[in-house]
């Protein structure tokens, strides 16, 4: 039995969970879900349903719905926590992007998860479209 296409999908398993999760906690405690999570809602749904379609797209998706919520344009969690650090250059205050570190840390492992995956990936459409 292989267990690197379980692997490789791990990350969005575990997504998968998470989700479960807020969502539940939305149904049963006081909080509202917001459009990031509604529109995360929706987006994971899609990404589920791609992975009977086309399994290299759909990793590619976990992916990018996984950076979308490191930057805090997707909701995956009940409370949404970010931070942001601010840098003084000469009297002027400039921001970093709110950062979601749990969803930094689920998308670190997905690189782990599936870098040879997007690299071998990468080459051979690289070959392929320089033919």
């Amino acid at each position: 039995m292989k267990l690197l296409p379980i692997f490789r999908i791990a990350p969005f398993i575990v997504l998968l969970g998470i989700f479960c999760y807020t969502w539940y906690e939305i149904a049963i405690a006081d909080y509202s879900p917001t459009v990031r999570h509604i529109l995360g809602a929706i987006l994971i749904v899609a990404n589920a349903s791609l992975y009977f379609i086309k399994y290299k797209y759909a990793i590619l998706s976990t992916g990018a719905l996984l950076l979308l919520s490191v930057f805090n344009l997707l909701a995956f969690y009940p409370e949404i926590s970010s931070t942001s650090y601010f840098v003084k250059i000469k009297g002027v205050a400039i921001s970093t992007p709110s950062i979601d570190w749990t969803s930094l840390i689920l998308f670190i492992f997905y690189l782990i998860a599936n870098f040879n995956f997007l690299v071998n990936w990468y080459l051979d459409h690289k070959s392929t479209k320089s033919r």
